[in-house]
């Protein structure tokens, strides 16, 4: 028996194994579908999917235990005045950035 003949029977079963998953694969999507098809799957479905009742039924909806309660964000802070005013923009941060506040020393705050 030759290496090319030993490869072939290799490839052969690795076949033969792979046309047996499909084949169960085959049989559960078909028993799947048969079940998709029967009147208790389109019920269920069409309940809970839905949310459809039969003639007679009375929907419920299930309200949340506690109320809830609407969020509303905090205002946004106040920007301080410093010495520039609002006129001149992002002025007044960057003055603060580089000479601190104006009740501060370019170190920090004075004693």
């Amino acid at each position: 028996m030759s290496l090319t003949s030993y490869q072939i029977g290799l490839r052969a079963e690795e076949i033969r194994q792979d046309v047996i998953k499909r084949e169960q694969r085959v049989a559960a999507l078909k028993t799947r579908i048969a079940y998709l098809e029967t009147d208790a799957f389109v019920e269920v479905a069409s309940r809970e999917k839905l949310s459809l009742v039969r003639p007679g039924d009375h929907a419920v909806i299930m309200l949340p235990e506690r109320d809830e309660v609407a969020w509303v964000p905090d205002a946004p802070p106040v920007r301080p005045r410093g010495p520039f005013g609002q006129a001149f923009g992002q002025l007044d941060a960057w003055f603060r950035l580089f000479f601190g506040a104006p009740d501060e020393g370019i170190l920090g705050r004075r004693p």
